[in-house]
Formats: C-alpha cells, sequence, structure tokens
C-alpha cells in the first residue's frame, strides 16, 4: 500500500522525512552490530521510523511500509536463531531503504505531475450527460482564460464507463463506448497525453482569445491501493488526494448533487454541469409505446361497439344527448 500525506503536508517536507528514515536505516547496516545488538538496533529504528513519519502520513501506510511481517518475526528469535536473525535484518533493512527510495521517488514526480495548469477532475456523470469530451472546451467551461488545463479522470471512472457500455439507455450506451474509444486512442499505451494545443484566435488581426494546452491524465490505483465501497466517496478521495499532494485547488466536474455535495465538504471546487444530457431506458421506451398500443386498440375496440368515452354523447332517435 502505498503512503498518502495527511491533509496541509507539502510533499517536500514529507520526502525530507522519509530520507532521514533512510538515513537512519543505512546507519543500521553500517553499525557492525551482531546477534542480539542488531536486532534491537533494528527494531529501535522501526519504532523511531513510525513515530517520525505518522504525523504526516496515514497510519496504516505507514505500517505497511516500516512494519513488516520480519519486524513481527524477529520480536520472537530465540537465541538459538541469532545467527540467521542477523541476516533477516540485513535482508529486511535493505528492503526498507528500497522502499524508502521509492516512495520519495514517487512523491516527487506527483509534486511535478501536478504543478501546472488548472487541476480539472471528471466523474462518470460529466462524462455521459456532459459535453463530448473530444469536443469540450474547459476553458471556456470553467472560465480559465489562457491558462493550461490538466483533466484528470480516475481509473474508477473508466471501470465505470466500461460498465455502462451495455446499459440499456441509448444515450448512455453510446457515450460510454464512444468516451473510452477515444480516450484509448488519445493515450495509447501512455497514463496521459496532450489533447489540445494551446494558442491564440484573431480576428481581423485582432486578439480574440488566448487559450492553454489541455492534457488527459488517467488517474491508476496504486498498487495495494483499496477502494472505499461507495463510488462517489472513491473519486472524492482521489481528488483530494491530488490537491494533497499539488497544493493547489482542485475542481470536480460533475452532473450528481450528491457528488457535488461530498466534493464541497471535502474541500474541492465543484463546477455542476449546465445543460446534461438525458435519455431514456429503452426497455422503459418500450413499455410505455406497448402500452400506448394497448390504449390505442382499447379505445378503438370500445368505438366499433357503440361504447363512448367518458365526455361523448350518442345520436339518440336523431338527436343528441
Amino acid at each position: 500500500m502505498a503512503l498518502r500525506l495527511l491533509p496541509g503536508i507539502r510533499p517536500s517536507d514529507a520526502c525530507e522525512a522519509l530520507r532521514g528514515v533512510e538515513f537512519a536505516a543505512t546507519n543500521v547496516l553500517g553499525s557492525g552490530h551482531t546477534g542480539d545488538a542488531i536486532i534491537y538496533a533494528y527494531l529501535d529504528w522501526a519504532l523511531d521510523s513510525v513515530r517520525m513519519l505518522r504525523p504526516k502520513f496515514d497510519a496504516n501506510g505507514v505500517d505497511n511500509l516500516i512494519l513488516s511481517r520480519r519486524y513481527w518475526h524477529l520480536q520472537t528469535v530465540g537465541h538459538v536463531d541469532l545467527q540467521m536473525a542477523s541476516r533477516l535484518v540485513g535482508i529486511e533493512v535493505s528492503e526498507r531503504v528500497e522502499a524508502l527510495r521509492t516512495e520519495q521517488r514517487r512523491f516527487a514526480a506527483e509534486e511535478k505531475r501536478w504543478q501546472r495548469g488548472r487541476l480539472v477532475v471528471l466523474d462518470t456523470s460529466a462524462l455521459i450527460q456532459g459535453p463530448k469530451l473530444w469536443e469540450w472546451d474547459p476553458a471556456i467551461t470553467l472560465e480559465l482564460r489562457d491558462l493550461p488545463v490538466q483533466l484528470v479522470v480516475p481509473i474508477l471512472v473508466m471501470d465505470e464507463l466500461d460498465g455502462l457500455k451495455e446499459s440499456t439507455k441509448q444515450h448512455t450506451r453510446y457515450r460510454a463506448r464512444e468516451t473510452l474509444k477515444w480516450i484509448a486512442e488519445r493515450l495509447g499505451g501512455s497514463q496521459s497525453a496532450l489533447i489540445r494545443n494551446g494558442g491564440i484566435d484573431r480576428t481581423d488581426g485582432q486578439v480574440v482569445r488566448v487559450y492553454g494546452d489541455v492534457h488527459l491524465h488517467v488517474m491508476l490505483d496504486e498498487p495495494g491501493h483499496r477502494r472505499l465501497p461507495i463510488a462517489d466517496d472513491e473519486i472524492v478521495d482521489r481528488a483530494t488526494e491530488i490537491a494533497t499532494v499539488a497544493g493547489r485547488d482542485v475542481t470536480l466536474v460533475t452532473d450528481d448533487v450528491g457528488q457535488a455535495y461530498r466534493a464541497r465538504l471535502a474541500g474541492l471546487s465543484v463546477r455542476m454541469l449546465v445543460d446534461p444530457i438525458y435519455d431514456v431506458d429503452v426497455h422503459e421506451a418500450a413499455r410505455a409505446a406497448k402500452q400506448l398500443a394497448k390504449d390505442e386498440q382499447r379505445r378503438a375496440g370500445k368505438a366499433m361497439h357503440g361504447h363512448l368515452e367518458e365526455g361523448q354523447l350518442r345520436d339518440v332517435a336523431g338527436g343528441s344527448l
């Protein structure tokens, strides 16, 4: 499970803490201790590391990173196993050092990735009920003028679109398929891509509009990531993670009122769709059409047998009632 920053913690401060823990780990390896001494040195390092990291990262992530199965095993080692335990400590500390370096590289890359442009996370409803992604100009919708934009699609949204390809609603089915196809074509084998170049619109030599680049990024789940049971909560959680790492505002675009409420409570900016597109379930439409046909047949049958609909009068002996 990857580490997650606590709200308000900057990636640079987090990396500094990780480097401190890594340095202390290398000291354990280079201490020259053997037997009980190296085991105790390792156990002390582990507890000190947890104490240093928990104020900056989520507790579960810290425990998974530092307190491995070997940590618990080494606390039960007897004197007859000291030689083997010393070797285990060497292996364990080396692996912890590499894991700490991996987390530092990841945070540095994430911080760099989210530094440019306005950060916009799209939920499933925005891609289904909103403008076509391949035609949408977020700079106009979000009033960003010349700012570059990073559109972020959590992988959960991609999974939901995949499930909607078999929807009984014609528009939903079409939009899910076409959106996934378009994203796949633009990204290829990458996680992100430039989907629209910035530029300048001119009319009669006069600058009408300056607009920035638009990048599309699919946010994958890190190894060991556990999704929240409610999809809306998961999407908001991923957006807030971006905001924490970037140290900047993130906007969630949605047509879901409940989703918007969750996002605002989490400190995100929210933009609701102005003219959402809705469609009818084809099964419901078929049932409605069938019922309408039955009603027409019943009215026609009554007319043939001399029955009148309510509000109608029958001629009687040349007159009417």
